[in-house]
């Protein structure tokens, strides 16, 4: 037979177990809100871009290589430590430390 104090030890880890649970339910649903946000912010803004062709326009395939090789860390944004080591390549010009504050 447990004793009281058994009793709320097994209470208390059931309720902790719980907790944990339902935050980690709780991360993943930001996570997705998250993405959710900005799929709609990104799509609301694309409906009223009109780009005219050019001769010389950069195709969606080749802006997205060019953006994969700035983005080294594959998370799907440029940061500013990224950007600043493609400007420090030359490709585009030089800009100094100071320009990334």
């Amino acid at each position: 037979s447990l004793n009281g104090g058994a009793i709320t030890l097994v209470v208390i880890l059931c309720l902790a177990a719980t907790t944990v649970v339902f935050y980690i339910i709780y991360q993943q649903s930001r996570a997705k809100q998250k993405k959710r946000y900005r799929d709609h912010f990104i799509r609301s803004i694309a409906k009223h871009i009109h780009i005219e062709p050019t001769a010389n326009m950069t195709s969606p395939e080749n802006l997205k290589k060019e953006f994969d090789k700035i983005d080294t860390d594959e998370g799907g944004t440029i940061s500013k430590e990224e950007l600043q080591v493609f400007t420090d390549s030359g490709m585009i010009g030089n800009l100094s430390k100071k320009d990334f504050s």
